[in-house]
């Protein structure tokens, strides 16, 4: 599990130690947490629109090619 590798490095010799660690957890417990954002995107059905997006980003082909 991720949270014992992380773990595995904190060591806690004093009752201060101990202290100072749950009262980190408990802060990090009690933020609030941020929503994911949505992916907003648009579905382009107008043709003429469509065909100028792909002639402005397509690599134009070599006449002599």
């Amino acid at each position: 599990m991720a949270t014992s590798s992380i773990l595995e490095s904190v060591r806690l010799s004093t009752p201060q130690d101990t202290s100072v660690f749950v009262d980190a957890l408990e802060e990090s417990a009690n933020m609030p947490r941020k929503a994911p954002s949505e992916y907003k995107y648009h579905v382009e059905r107008n043709p003429e629109a469509i065909r100028r997006f792909v002639d402005k980003n397509l690599p134009k082909e070599k006449a002599n090619a």
